[in-house]
């Protein structure tokens, strides 16, 4: 069985030919690239300042993919928005767990925050930053 695997793929290389697999693992590695600049850097650069009163503030657990999650609903006017509260490692923040205690329900605030918000795709701004008013 696996002889006829490796023989398959060895006859697909030969076809290709060498400039093409080149080209196909350059585009590969560029795809890499962007996939890990997305999760990382991108984020860092869309940051915004929300205001407002924290009406619920609460931990889901995600025990098989990552652990808890933290998450605060700020309420300004008639929006609320959903923040999430996790550690950072390229902001070097650790100490989401300690942050998430301090924060009391009906408490005004300001939050700083990075990442995207798109809550169809699962997506809540990061907090990175937290002070009361």
């Amino acid at each position: 069985m696996m002889r006829k695997i490796k023989s398959g793929i060895y006859k697909i290389m030969n076809q290709l030919g060498s400039k093409a697999m080149n080209v196909i693992f350059i585009i590969a590695f560029i795809l890499l690239i962007a996939f890990i600049g997305m999760g990382t850097f991108i984020p860092e650069h869309n940051r915004h300042t929300y205001e407002g009163q924290v009406v619920e503030k609460y931990a889901e657990n995600h025990s098989i993919s990552t652990g808890r999650t933290y998450f605060i609903e700020l309420k300004k006017d008639q929006k609320t928005t959903k923040i999430e509260n996790a550690d950072i490692l390229l902001r070097q923040k650790f100490n989401s767990s300690e942050i998430q205690n301090e924060i009391k329900e009906g408490q005004y605030v300001k939050v700083e925050t990075m990442g995207f918000n798109l809550p169809q795709l699962g997506l809540y701004p990061n907090l990175t930053h937290i002070e009361s008013k």
